[in-house]
């Protein structure tokens, strides 16, 4: 077995038992899910995504198989589903959300619980105390999202979002979409 092999199995090994850690700090319930998940997104190289891939795998609602996450992103909440090999780049968060299969999240990408998360017409209420309406947003299969984008809508399959875009309307599949806020630029059929 070459060195490589071995090195990436001791990696392996080591993620796993510092995500057992994280993950019995969540199930104590002493802890705030977002909070841990911060801690675990500190992780460098290698050893931080087997220390996030096990630590999801164990808490998320639905975690499929080969999902990778890199240094500084999160995901905000328990109760989100991923699909198989989906990856998850640079300091990028996810909060109330389904993704599909095969979903690439570039750097720095929000993917919010929809558009109102506050109530903006509740003059009496200050917005930290406010209660908005959150929704799932779901992503389709195969969907590239790129870098610095903000999401508060579904996207279908197949789509793509350009870097910087804001989606605040549903995408339709084949759709590739950009701007603020985003609008339909193109088809990937065409």
């Amino acid at each position: 077995m070459p060195i490589k092999n071995i090195a990436k199995a001791i990696l392996k090994l080591f993620g796993y038992i510092i995500s057992s850690y994280y993950v019995a700090k969540f199930k104590t319930s002493l802890f705030h899910y977002k909070d841990i998940a911060i801690s675990v997104s500190t992780f460098n190289g290698l050893l931080g995504v087997y220390v996030r891939r096990y630590f999801y795998s164990s808490t998320l609602k639905k975690c499929g198989d080969g999902l990778t996450v890199f240094f500084g992103a999160y995901i905000c909440y328990e109760d989100v589903a991923i699909g198989n090999d989906c990856t998850i780049e640079e300091y990028s968060l996810l909060s109330r959300c389904e993704l599909g299969n095969d979903v690439v999240i570039a750097a720095g990408v929000s993917v919010m619980s929809g558009a109102h998360h506050h109530n903006i017409r509740d003059l009496d209420t200050l917005f930290r105390k406010s209660q908005g309406l959150l929704k799932t947003v779901r992503i389709g299969d195969n969907t590239w999202i790129g870098t610095k984008s903000v999401i508060m809508n579904d996207i279908a399959a197949n789509s793509i979002v350009g870097a910087g875009a804001v989606v605040t309307r549903p995408v339709n599949e084949f759709d590739i979409v950009a701007g603020v806020p985003a609008k339909v630029i193109g088809s990937r059929k065409a």
